[in-house]
């Protein structure tokens, strides 16, 4: 139960950290077609996709940080962020949280000489729209945490602490 005790009498900043998870399946087609020229060898392809995601989530913090007392006595936080997650309700082997599309592009040069090749491609171009049931929230807040005491960690009494209730942590946290 060390924590970040590492971070004993300092403030981290956590400011600017964004992060994206999610899963997708992907549908695509592509053509890809090469032409011969004087000065070389060109060659052309593109794809197009169709996407359906699922589990999607995003956070970003535009301003936080976190203080942890000296000895470890209590942690102060100050924050600034958006968090989105999709659809929490639908669990089902095959949901379908959000519909997008996405494209492939190459293009490769080789010129005559044959003794270097160019190549560009960019993958995955596209975009997501997430079902109406995305829940978007948002805190501009600080919380001051003196931690919780344990009196036997086998004992059943301390149970109440591991029942996570996100109705209670959202308005403690200053979320809406």
């Amino acid at each position: 139960f060390y924590g970040n005790a590492g971070f004993a009498g300092t403030t981290a900043d956590i400011s600017g950290t964004k992060g994206l998870l999610y899963d997708y399946r992907q549908l695509r087609f592509g053509a890809q077609q090469k032409f011969s020229g004087k000065s070389g060898t060109w060659e052309a392809g593109f794809g197009a996709s169709v996407l359906l995601a699922k589990n999607g989530s995003a956070i970003k913090v535009n301003e936080g940080t976190i203080f942890t007392e000296e000895n470890g006595e209590f942690i102060d936080a100050v924050y600034d962020f958006e968090y989105l997650q999709s659809d929490t309700g639908n669990k089902e082997t095959l949901q379908v949280d959000g519909f997008g599309a996405a494209a492939d592009l190459l293009l490769v040069y080789v010129p005559a000489q044959g003794k270097s090749r160019w190549t560009f491609h960019a993958n995955d171009l596209g975009l997501i729209f997430w079902n109406k049931r995305t829940n978007l929230y948002k805190a501009d807040s600080s919380i001051h945490f003196e931690g919780i005491e344990l009196s036997d960690f086998n004992n059943d009494g301390d149970a109440f602490l591991f029942e996570f209730n996100i109705d209670t942590l959202l308005k403690r946290t200053g979320t809406s």
